[in-house]
Formats: C-alpha cells, structure tokens, sequence
C-alpha cells in the first residue's frame, strides 16, 4: 500500500511502545527499517484540555447565492491531544450543529 498512515490496535492505556516501518515491494523485497522513538499511550481517565484563540482565518463565497465557506485556526492545547472535532451553530437562539470536521 502507499499509504503514509497505519492503525494499530489493542494497545493497552498507559503503556510505551516503539514502531518500525520498512518498504516492501510487490517481490517481497524489503528496505531498512526505521524505529520510532518510545511513545506513551495515555492513560484511560485522560482528559484532553480545550483549545484557545479560536480564529476565522478567511472566508469565500460558495457557488450558491447567500452561502459562505470559512476557515477557522485555533491555538492546540499542550496535552497530546491529536484529533479535533469543530463544530458550528447557526445561531445564537436556534443553535444546530452544522458542520463537522474531523
């Protein structure tokens, strides 16, 4: 495959693992491998802590009439938090969720 991502499961909380990734061709060749250093998964009570400075960086004008496409940034806390979810209401008083971002 050419993906540049893996996932591994069945690691367990609060444990150090290292990895190892090496090229395999479709002959069953394969290269020198290269090692992670130890990284820590987190502990199952963890909290992640929120983010700050949360910025509208740009907006653009969609196809359809009266219809926008903004770009937010915000500054990541210092946990090791590595997924964000932006949500958007459309409102003040009638607030739904309206996009999703992963």
């Amino acid at each position: 495959t050419q993906e540049k991502i893996a996932t591994i499961s069945g690691l367990k909380n609060n444990s150090l693992y290292q990895f190892r990734v090496r090229a395999v061709v479709s002959d069953g060749q394969v290269g020198e491998a290269n090692l992670s250093e130890w990284i820590s998964t987190l502990n199952s009570t963890f909290q992640p802590q929120p983010v700050s400075n949360i910025t509208l960086v740009s907006t653009k004008c969609m196809s359809i009439p009266e219809l926008l496409e903004v770009t937010i940034s915000w500054i990541p806390a210092q946990d090791r938090t590595c997924h964000y979810e932006a949500l958007c209401w459309v409102s003040k008083i009638l607030p739904r969720i309206r996009y999703i971002s992963k």
